[in-house]
């Protein structure tokens, strides 16, 4: 069980970590936080599910994981529209300095938000942001971070996952962990708002970059050498026809090998 009262011991003067809600079980942390955030919960505010029923990545996809093992939690922000861009950078700069402290092992990141290492997925993020009438109402950052999961017993993920546990060889301490994650992500979201783009760092740590690459989306596919992103964060991919193209979403594929 994740404890609680030392998450509590950060100071309400941070931007994450202002509050905490915890649960034993959730169907999902994005659908909890998203209700909360509709009724005025403070920005920075952190919920925590043990375990997820029905937990949710992208494209509506099914969120493998164990309960009482992994990292389950959404965080409501604020941020205004011009930051938003550089918001799932500083999540997913966060994710992989966690990891490479506790696990020691070099991180990357695959467009758009999942963390790997060694090829290996060990986190997803999913942010999902209501906007009206041009003013951000709230953003929130889900983060399923696999820390004891035992992949081994999910043959559909067990060859394309891992978790903390799985890379340092032994149980890893969940309280620790989230500790550790919620400190950098704090140290990466500050610098949004402070007006950093993140784009350097960021670019430091993608995977797939100056490889071929096959992006979906919606039913579409494109096929282009990845070239690096953009100021907002888009993929640029030059087709064979020696157009660029920003691409802002999607499924990415590497395709270095056909």
């Amino acid at each position: 069980m994740i404890d609680i009262k030392s998450l509590s011991s950060f100071s309400d003067s941070r931007l994450v970590g202002t509050k905490f809600f915890h649960f034993d079980k959730l169907r999902s942390t994005m659908n909890k936080a998203t209700k909360l955030a509709n009724q005025g919960t403070i920005s920075g505010s952190v919920i925590i599910a043990e375990e997820q029923t029905f937990g949710r990545g992208r494209f509506d996809r099914h969120w493998i994981s164990e309960p009482f093992k992994d990292i389950l939690c959404s965080i409501i922000l604020r941020p205004i529209i011009s930051q938003l861009p550089f918001v799932n950078m500083a999540i997913t700069l966060a994710v992989a300095e966690t990891v490479e402290q506790i696990a020691n092992q070099n991180c990357l990141i695959k467009w758009p938000n999942d963390v790997l290492v060694s090829g290996r997925k060990l986190c997803g993020v999913l942010i999902e942001v209501e906007i009206i009438e041009g003013v951000v109402k709230h953003a929130i950052i889900g983060i399923g971070l696999n820390v004891n999961m035992d992949i081994s017993r999910y043959p559909e993920i067990s060859s394309t996952a891992t978790s903390i546990s799985r890379e340092v060889g032994g149980y890893v301490d969940r309280t620790y962990v989230l500790k550790v994650l919620l400190g950098h992500i704090e140290k990466f979201y500050s610098r949004v708002v402070d007006g950093d783009q993140l784009r350097d760092e960021w670019v430091s740590k993608l995977a797939l970059i100056n490889e071929m690459v096959e992006v979906i989306f919606a039913g579409e596919r494109i096929v282009g050498k990845s070239l690096g992103i953009d100021e907002q964060g888009r993929l640029l991919l030059e087709t064979g026809s020696g157009n660029v193209i920003p691409v802002s979403a999607g499924e990415i594929i590497n395709r270095k090998n056909e």
